[in-house]
């Protein structure tokens, strides 16, 4: 007879239900049975049985993993605590500088940005706009002082949804970092 863990009733051993709360009852371990005397080994750890005190034949396997492996563990656990933090990379020397960018590389991307601006301003779908990745310098030109030339092209869906490729130039005057006098032309 065993206990039920949910109403503490007696209960037959092979009982899979409790006949008083109807809760399912978890199944029972199965006794281990010593090989030797045939009597059921109640020993905790299973290395020795306690009916009739035979070593197990799996025992010396035991013992030998434990003596190996619990030694190594608790050396790298002390190796781990004693030692030293791992000092990280030393820093690069602040003697090398970058070279200086070109003033023109910022306004490049102002132009760049005015530009894109107005031609999604003049399109029937600016949304499904899909520009190149191209650095500004390799589309802005500088006209003369203050006047920029941006000639480059887009991918974007027409009235019909398809996706066209339009190549396009804008003259654009930048004055204290703001675009004006924008004017951009579709090539045909």
């Amino acid at each position: 007879m065993q206990n039920c863990p949910y109403c503490a009733e007696k209960v037959q051993d092979q009982a899979v239900v409790c006949k008083h709360c109807k809760n399912s009852l978890p199944a029972l371990p199965k006794p281990r049975i010593c090989k030797d005397c045939g009597k059921e080994d109640k020993s905790i750890i299973g290395i020795r049985c306690s009916a009739c005190g035979v070593v197990r034949k799996s025992a010396p396997v035991a013992v030998l993993l434990t003596a190996i492996l619990l030694p190594v563990f608790l050396f790298s656990c002390f190796s781990l605590l004693t030692s030293e933090p791992i000092k990280s990379a030393p820093k690069p020397s602040t003697t090398q500088t970058t070279p200086p960018r070109d003033p023109e590389y910022g306004r490049g991307i102002t132009i760049q940005v005015c530009t894109k601006m107005y031609v999604e301003g003049m399109l029937v779908s600016p949304r499904s706009v899909k520009y190149p990745w191209v650095l500004p310098e390799d589309i802005v030109t500088k006209v003369s002082e203050g006047n920029y030339r941006v000639r480059s092209y887009l991918d974007a869906e027409n009235a019909f949804g398809a996706m066209i490729r339009a190549y396009y130039t804008c003259d654009v005057t930048l004055s204290a970092e703001e675009c004006s006098n924008v004017v951009c032309e579709f090539d045909d």
